[in-house]
């Protein structure tokens, strides 16, 4: 299995970070700059890099890839709220629902995308996805930890992300037929390369002094990584498969979904509900550590017969 293969690949980028982080290569300082540098730099040169010459001329094929899209992201926001209302009774319920459809899009479902399904379409679909994630965490998202209170999204603060603009410019650019020079784009492509490798090195970098003890026994917090990172997934993958035999679709909608919980998630709470923000983190570091292991396992649901 080509997936397989690939993750084992990120496996062993993986313990080179924690390596680089255990000899001191990779320090708490250096940690966060870089990281900012694939977010705000790589990963938005990843996305509007892509060639979209290979594409089909007409947009017919793009509208029959957004109603999936928007079907995949309605279910996990169905799944969300369902899993909250469950919870209803647990404080910490609303973080069950933000975590599910709050997913790592820009950190690891880009280059997971890229180096799993290539460029051109795939990156297209992921370009709407993007879009997606960044309206419902900056309007829904904020609602949920506010609610009760008046809070709009503040359009300025979603415009001030790299890697939504550089989404919206990748569709601009394949709805007008246009494309990039080939010096600008060929520039961007190459840094847009350093994404992949660089983000599964820092990924595992963060995980060094992770107490994973402490993790395991939260039950609450172990039933939210099965659910977020396996059934959830699943069972949206198998029910856009009703819909869709696209397969090339249907992985990008299964890794927009099957990623871990947003960096995102704890820096909202810590300014929204600080008192869940230790909660906020534990999910955030659980669901990036099993997610080399679980994607692989998600992806069965796209090649799985669904009669006997």
């Amino acid at each position: 299995m080509a997936i397989l293969e690939q993750m084992l690949i990120f496996l062993f980028l993986l313990a080179t970070g924690m390596f680089a982080r255990h000899k001191g290569f990779l320090t708490a300082e250096n940690h966060r700059q870089l990281i900012s540098l694939v977010v705000n730099l790589c990963s938005p040169a990843l996305i509007i890099s892509n060639d979209l010459g290979s594409l089909p001329s007409d947009l017919n094929f793009f509208i029959r890839a957004l109603y999936i899209i928007f079907l995949c992201q309605g279910l996990l926001l169905l799944c969300g709220g369902l899993y909250q209302f469950i919870c209803r009774r647990d404080p910490r319920s609303v973080l069950y629902n933000y975590g599910t459809f709050l997913t790592n899009v820009v950190f690891i479902g880009i280059p997971f995308v890229h180096t799993l399904y290539g460029s051109g379409e795939s990156m297209l679909y992921m370009a709407v996805i993007i879009i997606l994630n960044n309206i419902f965490t900056f309007s829904y998202g904020i609602w949920l930890l506010k609610r009760g209170t008046v809070q709009k999204a503040k359009l300025s603060t979603m415009l001030k992300n790299p890697p939504l603009l550089a989404a919206m410019g990748l569709i601009v650019l394949f709805v007008f037929k246009l494309q990039l020079p080939d010096l600008v784009g060929s520039s961007l492509k190459m840094l847009g390369q350093i994404a992949p490798p660089l983000s599964m090195m820092l990924i595992g970098a963060s995980l060094v002094g992770t107490r994973v003890s402490e993790l395991l026994k939260d039950s609450a917090l172990m039933i939210f990584t099965l659910l977020k990172m396996l059934v959830i997934p699943a069972f949206i993958v198998l029910t856009l498969r009703f819909f869709t035999t696209d397969l090339n679709l249907l992985g990008v909608c299964m890794i927009s979904i099957a990623t871990p919980t947003g960096v995102m998630l704890p820096m909202l709470t810590t300014l929204h509900r600080p008192e869940l923000s230790v909660m906020a983190n534990r999910m955030v570091t659980i669901t990036t550590a099993v997610a080399v292991l679980t994607i692989p396992a998600v992806n069965l649901a796209i090649t799985v017969p669904l009669s006997v």
